[in-house]
């Protein structure tokens, strides 16, 4: 950001976004440039250049989204740490700090990693639903992360409490888990 247009050209050549602070539109430019550039807004899928491909607006989303990305856009993003801005940006702290120290060279295929981003991502989403009883919700339910829904109004009953904890219980014994579960990506947290 300067008041002295000719340091557009200096931040091109580095390559740096530039802001001219005698803009009138500067407050409308530096709003963008957060949701653009710093990972607040959607997640925008782009190829290497620059065409725009998909966007994502929430975990599920961006789980979805990478599953089926051309391998040009993923390894784009992964190159450049996108996931890790992102996921940070939301307050994703463990999983973009994981993210950040794999590199993208450790992965001979897209392949694997895109195994790997989406296993992470579905790891934390069920982590954060783990122990949470969600309102049931057609638009949002996913079987795959919710292990429990209630559908109406009313106030969960004693039973269905009962359920909910025995089910947390049961997740935190690591000799229960490790002979019920074969995916990694089933582990209570990714990280």
């Amino acid at each position: 950001m300067s008041s002295e247009s000719g340091n557009r050209e200096k931040a091109a050549k580095i390559p740096a976004v530039f802001l001219d602070k005698n803009s009138p539109n500067l407050l409308s430019e530096i709003h963008d440039f957060f949701l653009n550039h710093l990972g607040f807004g959607q997640f925008v899928f782009r190829m290497p250049d620059g065409t725009e491909v998909d966007r994502a607006s929430n975990l599920r989303e961006l789980e979805e989204k990478v599953s089926r990305l051309p391998e040009e856009s993923l390894w784009f993003h992964a190159r450049r740490n996108h996931f890790s801005n992102w996921l940070m940006a939301r307050s994703e702290i463990g999983l973009a700090s994981v993210f950040r120290s794999v590199q993208a060279s450790e992965f001979s295929r897209a392949e694997d990693m895109r195994r790997y981003i989406v296993s992470s991502l579905h790891g934390l989403r069920r982590w954060r639903q783990k122990g949470v009883v969600a309102q049931f919700n057609t638009a949002y339910f996913d079987p795959d992360v919710s292990d429990f829904v209630k559908i109406g109004q009313g106030s969960l009953g004693g039973k269905a409490r009962s359920l909910a904890f025995m089910s947390a219980l049961l997740q935190e014994d690591p000799a229960f888990t490790k002979s019920t579960r074969t995916s990694p990506s089933k582990s209570p947290r990714p990280w």
